[in-house]
């Protein structure tokens, strides 16, 4: 996976901007950001002027617009060129240069068809920031009623934890998610689980999951996993819970954004994949179109499981069909 952009150029980007005092003015400091494709669904924090500006430029890392051109350099121009002149407009620009040498790298296509890699970039974007750069316990609760986006969070915090350095890259495991049933996975048996762990830690970090829908049983396997972590680790324990909207989290578990994706999104992930395989306009378009048949935009979002069925269906189509007549071809039958 591609490095993603370094906390020091981030900070250093975060602090010039503030240095510009309209930036402290929530609306006004949106004005620029909000021309980035997508920007409306992005996670923000406006009353804290500057965590709110570290979850936009890290949302950025990856936002292209229509022509394939990278925003997050653009937008800063813009501003430069509204505060020509002053000292903080000098300073974006240096910083700006070293951005754009430092621009994650295009992502393999090979890469591109591995389903943890669609769009979660709101939920990293805040995992980043807030989880512990130090061997620790962290906890963090995700609100959806998807079980399913556990097992794809999951691979995506183990390849971003390392891709930042938190843990080395083959030296953190995932872990199967857990989801509590009274009949089938009850959670006296996920307790029992948790206590298996302690040897395993003890090499390498670990990435824990499990979906509860009630509030005391999430109370529960926080604290056994709290037990099993020595008061000072060598090795990561991440757990993940996924909880219906509205469920409490335990004090120590933090909130991170509920998933939401678009037809936008969907549309993005095609025609990635198709430009790779420099594929023609025509066809990039009409896959384009496929996949997102019969999924409307609302609030809510998109239903993510059908998002993540829809996605398998492709993967499996587009691996198998690699060249554009084929694929054109295959796709009539899903259209």
């Amino acid at each position: 996976m591609s490095e993603l952009l370094s906390d020091e150029l981030v900070e250093e980007l975060i602090g010039v901007l503030l240095e510009i005092p309209v930036m402290e003015i929530p609306s006004t400091r949106w004005g620029y950001f909000s021309q980035a494709p997508g920007a409306q669904y992005f996670t923000r924090i406006p009353d804290n002027q500057r965590l709110d500006l570290r979850y936009i430029v890290r949302q950025l890392q990856w936002n292209h617009d229509a022509a394939g051109e990278w925003v997050l350099p653009r937008i800063i121009a813009q501003i430069e060129r509204d505060f020509a002149g002053s000292k903080p407009a000098r300073r974006l620009a240096s910083v700006r240069e070293r951005i754009v040498r430092a621009r994650p790298a295009p992502r393999h296509p090979g890469d591109l068809t591995v389903l943890h890699l669609f769009d979660l970039k709101p939920i990293i974007a805040m995992w980043v920031d807030l989880q512990s750069k130090e061997p620790a316990l962290s906890g963090f609760a995700v609100p959806t009623g998807a079980e399913c986006l556990l097992d794809y969070l999951s691979d995506s915090v183990k390849d971003n934890g390392a891709a930042k350095g938190f843990w080395a890259k083959g030296k953190a495991v995932v872990l199967k998610p857990f989801l509590l049933d009274p009949v089938h996975t009850p959670i006296e048996s996920v307790r029992g689980e948790i206590a298996k762990l302690r040897g395993l830690l003890g090499t390498k970090s670990l990435i824990w999951a499990a979906y509860a829908r009630e509030a005391a049983d999430v109370d529960s396997l926080w604290g056994e996993l709290r037990d099993l972590v020595p008061p000072q680790p060598q090795h990561h324990l991440v757990a993940l819970f996924g909880m219906p909207p509205g469920v409490r989290s335990p004090e120590g578990v933090m909130e991170l954004p509920a998933p939401r994706f678009t037809r936008r999104h969907l549309r993005e992930w095609a025609e990635e994949i198709a430009r790779a395989r420099k594929w023609t306009p025509g066809a990039i378009d009409r896959w384009a179109e496929a996949i997102v048949k019969g999924f409307e935009d609302c609030a809510a979002g998109l239903p993510i499981e059908k998002v993540y069925d829809r996605l398998k269906c492709h993967v499996e189509a587009v691996t198998r069909d690699r060249e554009e007549d084929e694929f054109m071809q295959s796709l009539q039958y899903r259209m």
